[in-house]
């Protein structure tokens, strides 16, 4: 809920800069995906009870791609000028992951659950890549910034990523890449959000 109020309020402070409506727009799938949890919960026979899951799974993939463009504001390079490649990856699995959820579970087929989970696996790999290059560009981004506001602001976000992002990260999401449980569950390392 606290991510719905950041973001909504650097929305509506800096309505015209593209900064804040990125900001936003991560802010709101982040927040939306943490309120959701997970997409498995709620499936039963009536088709409202699979909106739920198709939001999970359609705001979580832009979740990475919005981080990584939001970052990318704090990096002088011409790398933004192609921001809309970086989206590619984020429609892509969007798609594969709700109509494989839907197969699977509308049609009770194990099949489409295997691919499910083997498309929901290397998507953790996007999830990562993506978020370990918003690390790198903000970085690069504070070593460019020429002003002590700029530096300020990075900062700021560093610390965001290090408390909130680092547990998700490194004791779930990567024991998972490599096939090990994970440290924390995902409901828990989804505290380090709030």
């Amino acid at each position: 809920m606290v991510g719905f109020v950041i973001g909504s309020l650097v929305f509506v402070l800096r309505p015209d800069e593209a900064r804040a409506r990125v900001f936003y727009l991560a802010f709101f799938a982040f927040s939306a995906t943490v309120i959701i949890s997970h997409g498995y919960f709620s499936i039963q026979k009536e088709w409202f009870s699979y909106v739920p899951s198709v939001l999970f799974y359609l705001l979580y993939s832009f979740v990475p791609a919005l981080l990584l463009h939001f970052i990318l504001f704090f990096y002088r390079p011409a790398v933004k000028k192609r921001i809309g490649l970086f989206y590619i990856p984020a429609v892509v699995f969007a798609v594969l992951l709700i109509f494989l959820f839907l197969c699977s579970t509308l049609n009770g087929s194990m099949t489409y659950f295997r691919y499910f989970q083997s498309a929901y696996y290397i998507f953790r790999y996007y999830t990562f890549i993506y978020i370990l290059s918003a690390v790198i560009f903000l970085i690069l981004g504070h070593r460019q910034s020429s002003t002590e506001e700029e530096k300020t602001q990075i900062k700021w976000i560093y610390y965001f990523l290090l408390i909130g992002l680092s547990p998700f990260i490194l004791l779930y999401q990567l024991p998972l890449l490599f096939r090990f449980p994970p440290l924390l569950s995902e409901e828990l390392s989804s505290v380090f959000f709030i």
